[in-house]
């Protein structure tokens, strides 16, 4: 069984469905600078940082939690 590791790198379709966001949400809020960057791996190629995706999500509750 795996354990998700916070140093995991997560493909696009992973983020849209742990965000509940569509790839050009999630973009735009890249340039925006309101969600984390992707890590670029080749020139047609990224990932997210499990851990920092799961961040931005602990911020966006306690921001509602206020």
């Amino acid at each position: 069984m795996f354990n998700d590791s916070p140093t995991d790198l997560i493909t696009i379709k992973e983020v849209e469905k742990t965000t509940g966001f569509k790839k050009s949400a999630i973009y735009l809020r890249i340039g925006q600078g309101a969600f984390p960057r992707q890590v670029k791996l080749g020139s047609r190629t990224a990932r997210w940082v499990r851990g920092e995706v799961d961040a931005w999500k602990l911020d966006i509750i306690k921001q509602r939690d206020k």
